[in-house]
């Protein structure tokens, strides 16, 4: 289960890495045939799916404590 805040990434078995927001992909009723999200070449195949957290928009996530504010410097 995702939702709308969650990204999805998929492996293909040749290398292929595709990551995309989950709010991206469309939902239809059970009667349809499903929602293509990835193509793979012949003989190749979807080897992982996994739900992860959204990418900060322009952002770089850091794991380095914040800077002091400027001006604080004694």
């Amino acid at each position: 289960m995702v939702d709308d805040s969650d990204d999805v990434m998929l492996i293909s078995s040749d290398g292929i890495i595709i990551r995309m927001a989950a709010k991206d992909i469309n939902e239809y009723s059970r009667v349809t045939q499903g929602v293509r999200v990835m193509r793979v070449a012949e003989g190749e195949r979807v080897i992982s799916l996994t739900r992860m957290e959204a990418e900060l928009d322009g952002e770089e996530e850091t794991d380095a404590p914040d800077a002091p504010p400027a001006g604080d410097a004694e």
